[in-house]
């Protein structure tokens, strides 16, 4: 693990309803690094749903470039719970509709 590192991150409105950010930590000893971009877009003043990735560069023996497989995620945020109970029995609506569909 090294001692020098230079770190970076970006904010950016893309418009009202969509944000893009950047982070990064680079290595300095062995040039490897970590980039974290994330795009998100607002579902309602209460909801939003983004995409991300962690992505490390760098040699195998490098600190970050060891690690295995680049990760990307996507998130579903809700903050007013109403909005959620609704989505989950929006969903169960769904699930019940494809047990159905499948038992015949």
């Amino acid at each position: 693990i090294s001692s020098d590192y230079l770190g970076a991150s970006a904010y950016y409105d893309f418009s009202l309803l969509i944000n893009g950010a950047m982070s990064m930590i680079y290595n300095i000893e062995d040039q490897s690094s970590f980039i974290s971009p994330v795009v998100e877009y607002s579902l309602s003043d209460d909801a939003s749903i983004a995409f991300g990735a962690l992505i490390y560069t760098g040699d195998d023996q490098s600190e970050f470039g060891s690690i295995d497989g680049n990760t990307y995620y996507l998130r579903i945020k809700a903050t007013y719970w109403p909005f959620l109970d609704s989505l989950l029995n929006y969903l169960e609506f769904i699930f019940c509709l494809i047990i159905f569909i499948l038992s015949d």
